[in-house]
């Protein structure tokens, strides 16, 4: 279970440059703009999903990190 939700949440963060495309049809240059649009959001997508697991990741005690990720407890509802 848990694994479909990690996937599902990552599929859906690189969604963004869906609008980009449906929103192609009021662009006034859409050849130019469009690939620009879908590029920048993949980009950004990628650097806030990364840094956010960054994030998680350095917020990980490191006494909890002494045997491996073995010793991490998942006790969060969202974890």
């Amino acid at each position: 279970m848990m694994k479909v939700v990690a996937t599902a949440g990552i599929v859906f963060s690189y969604l963004g440059f869906r609008q980009s495309v449906d929103l192609a049809g009021e662009a006034r240059n859409p050849q130019r703009d469009v690939p620009r649009a879908i590029i920048w959001s993949l980009i950004l997508g990628i650097l806030i999903y990364t840094l956010l697991q960054l994030i998680f990741i350095g917020a990980i005690p490191l006494s909890m990190l002494d045997r491996g990720w073995q010793g991490v407890h998942y006790s969060a509802p969202f974890a």
